[in-house]
């Protein structure tokens, strides 16, 4: 029976989690991975998960993989760009020359669609924990070019792995989406204001309003524009807002010259633009930026518990130079030094036996003549990252990350037997280790 748990990890957690299910469900899952696992982590889902895809990377020699790089920041400044020149040609739609209408209707219409929008949000807000959330076309549009794109150089293992990313990085994509259309709309407003300044350069502005259905409802003219351009306090710096009668003087069709006070009436139409478009949105696309880097940092995971169909999945060595020198905790016999060979297909080795809590592996490495360095630790050892790590890191920078590892099981058979469970979590403890430092393990067994 199939059990769905849901835990949250780390980027790297993910990655491991990531690799390992590319990985099965392109070459079938790996035999006894989740046995072995349940015997390292116990019965928590997440460490057994982890446990296991450790397990799969080490004995099929695979690195956990890596978030995907989605160029979220080129889509967001081009549709900046477009945001912003499309508000410069809509001031410039709007009027002509130097003349200012107050009521222009692509004005007014990006002004009360952003009051809308605060309200859906708003309302999204307060209903989000009864389940209600407000679909957004825009979002999911971004979301889905960029998980469109694809880049020619990668592996087909890199493909495998992608979807299984985009699942996860949904809500940061849902994020940086939100992010980048509060940034346009910013930037839209931006360019309203520039239009608003270039079309000045040189001459007088004209400010005033026309208007088919509003010619004759002065008082009501009075009211739009105090709920509107009156939000702009002007009178804190001793400029009163003007009354109905002024108001009506200012239309455009009657007195082509406009309100006699212009500069107080552009004053507030870009502070107006500043309080309900600029501001606001900058606002907005700073929490959805600080939601999207939250997402990115910590996802949701999700793992179906089940036994996987046995299959036996092997990995070829990294590719050794004769001579290969190795370094080894285990008194090298004749018989470890037979199997060694056998495994590493190098008749001619060199032996040198190191201790592991005492010695430097710089200083060790630097004395070793062959090219290639090959650790062999006893499988009795608990590893340990002080230990046992530091001498997988200083190896693995002798050879560029393509690192091999060899653990002998001789003694862990001889005393537990090859079939007890004490042997069996050990040996996958082992595996665990070496997919952690992205290490190709192989065991040395008895027989």
């Amino acid at each position: 029976m199939k059990e769905t748990v849901r835990f949250a990890v780390t980027p790297e957690e993910a990655g491991l989690l990531v690799a390992a299910r590319a990985s099965e469900a392109a070459d079938g899952p790996e035999a006894s991975a989740a046995a072995d696992a349940r015997l390292i982590a116990g019965k928590d889902p997440k460490e057994k998960a982890l446990a296991r895809a450790k397990l799969v990377l080490s004995r099929r020699s695979l690195k956990p993989s890596r978030v995907p790089t989605l160029p979220t920041g080129l889509f967001t400044g081009a549709l900046m760009l477009c945001a912003y020149f499309l508000g410069v040609m809509t001031d410039r739609f709007s009027s002509e020359g130097a003349v200012v209408n107050l009521l222009s209707p692509a004005l007014l219409l990006i002004l009360f669609w952003q009051i809308a929008l605060y309200a859906l949000l708003l309302v999204g807000t307060i209903a989000a924990p009864l389940g209600w959330k407000p679909k957004w076309p825009g979002r999911e549009l971004f979301a889905a070019l960029l998980s469109r794109l694809r880049i020619l150089t990668v592996s087909k293992q890199t493909l495998r792995e992608r979807p299984l990313w985009l699942s996860l990085l949904a809500p940061a994509l849902r994020s940086e989406a939100a992010r980048a259309f509060h940034l346009a709309a910013a930037a839209l407003g931006a360019g309203l204001l520039t239009g608003l300044a270039f079309r000045g350069i040189g001459t007088a502005y004209t400010v005033g309003w026309t208007s088919t259905w509003l010619a004759g409802h002065e008082a009501w003219l009075a009211a739009l524009f105090s709920a509107t351009y009156g939000l702009v306090p002007l009178e804190l710096f001793g400029i009163p807002f003007p009354d109905a009668a002024a108001i009506a003087e200012m239309n455009l069709r009657v007195n082509a010259q406009g309100s006699p006070d212009a500069a107080a009436w552009l004053l507030r139409l870009m502070g107006l633009v500043a309080i309900v478009v600029i501001l606001p949105r900058l606002l907005l696309a700073f929490f959805a930026g600080r939601r999207a880097k939250a997402a990115r940092t910590r996802f949701v995971w999700i793992e179906k518990q089940k036994e996987p169909v046995p299959v036996s999945t092997q990995r070829s060595l990294p590719s050794l130079s004769e001579g290969a020198t190795v370094l080894t905790t285990v008194p090298a016999d004749e018989a470890l030094r037979r199997r060694t060979a056998v495994v590493l297909t190098q008749p001619d080795l060199h032996w040198r036996t190191i201790d592991v809590w005492k010695d430097e592996p710089e200083t060790v490495l630097a004395s070793v003549d062959t090219e290639a360095a090959v650790l062999l630790f006893d499988a009795v050892t608990t590893p340990e990252d002080e230990v046992h790590g530091k001498w997988l890191d200083a190896v693995a920078k002798r050879r560029d990350g393509n690192l091999l590892l060899l653990v002998d099981l001789s003694k862990l058979e001889e005393q537990f037997g090859s079939g007890s469970e004490r042997h069996t979590a050990r040996k996958a403890l082992w595996e665990s280790f070496a997919a952690e430092r992205h290490a190709t393990l192989r065991f040395l067994r008895l027989h």
